[in-house]
């Protein structure tokens, strides 16, 4: 006969939280964006692809994110610029958080 104590089932996390309040609370983070359609420099003028690129999360309003990232020039000239992204919250489709990153997926 096992003497181990019997484990009890735990019950499931229902948070009393809406999902622009967990868009929200990333604030201030450093996200990875995965984003579908990605407008990028080409070898003639600009396309769109998928992307993936890192960004912070520096404001919203009541219904969307405001993030900063880079803009990478291609070509001789090159560089960077900075660029300010205002996001809905409904073209957020999910949030995954790992160990070492917050990717958000448009």
């Amino acid at each position: 006969m096992d003497n181990a104590p019997e484990e009890k089932a735990a019950a499931p996390a229902v948070e009393q939280k809406h999902y622009a309040d967990i868009l929200r609370s990333l604030m201030g983070k450093t996200v990875t964006v995965a984003n579908p359609e990605s407008y990028e420099d080409a070898p003639i003028g600009h396309t769109i692809k998928v992307g993936f690129y890192r960004a912070k999360v520096t404001g919203g309003g009541l219904d969307y994110l405001v993030i900063m990232t880079e803009y990478k020039h291609a070509g001789k000239t090159g560089g960077v610029e900075p660029v300010k992204q205002f996001i809905p919250f409904t073209d957020v489709n999910r949030v995954s958080v790992l160990k070492q990153e917050i990717i958000l997926h448009l």
